[in-house]
């Protein structure tokens, strides 16, 4: 007969012949037989952390970990995606290892790193299972269009409204007098994204 493991176990299995199970010719009553082996069909997991919840164009990059359920045999940094980024800085050993993840410039985007599965095995070549994090990413640039709504000015409409429409709602207060050597603006009011 054959003996097939379980899938998803690290245990010790066994053959076991019950005694009494079985008679000679004479009907005396068998002894029991019994044999073990060792049984690893448990697939390793890996736990992947981007240790930053954001990233943008101040703080673009972050340690990512990696920590797995057994040492990995053949784990590399081949074996990892990255969307939304480039990988430097490969290092470990045993059952954790790390990289930096560098986001992309010009993204608004859901960044991930993930490790492939099947990518790496145990020390039973059992085939790894994959393991993945995300990390929001900002690092679009903000856009304003400006618009003087007169087409011309002379001493009888010597004054235009001015309006800037920011592709986002700005942070920054720049409430103040802005000098040109054609002429001059005075003061700003708005908020979010028009501001006049």
């Amino acid at each position: 007969m054959t003996f097939t493991a379980a899938d998803g176990l690290t245990t010790t299995g066994s053959v076991t012949v019950a005694a009494g199970s079985y008679t000679d010719g004479a009907g005396n009553l068998g002894a029991t037989g019994s044999d073990t082996v060792a049984i690893d069909t448990q697939n390793p997991t890996v736990a992947v952390d981007i240790a930053d919840a954001s990233l943008s164009d101040a703080d673009n990059s972050s340690l990512v970990t990696f920590t797995f359920s057994e040492a990995p045999l053949d784990f590399m940094v081949e074996d990892l995606v990255a969307v939304g980024g480039t990988l430097s800085g490969f290092s470990g050993s045993g059952t954790s290892y790390s990289v930096t993840f560098t986001a992309a410039d010009g993204l608004t985007t859901t960044g991930s790193v993930t490790v492939a599965a099947g990518s790496y095995t145990d020390g039973a070549g059992n085939l790894g299972a994959t393991g993945s994090d995300t990390v929001a990413i900002d690092t679009q640039n903000p856009t304003v269009a400006v618009d003087i709504a007169d087409a011309s000015l002379s001493d009888a409409d010597n004054s235009s409204l001015v309006t800037f429409t920011f592709s986002e709602a700005r942070w920054t207060s720049w409430s103040r007098t802005w000098w040109r050597w054609e002429g001059r603006c005075r003061g700003s009011a708005g908020a979010g994204l028009a501001t006049a």
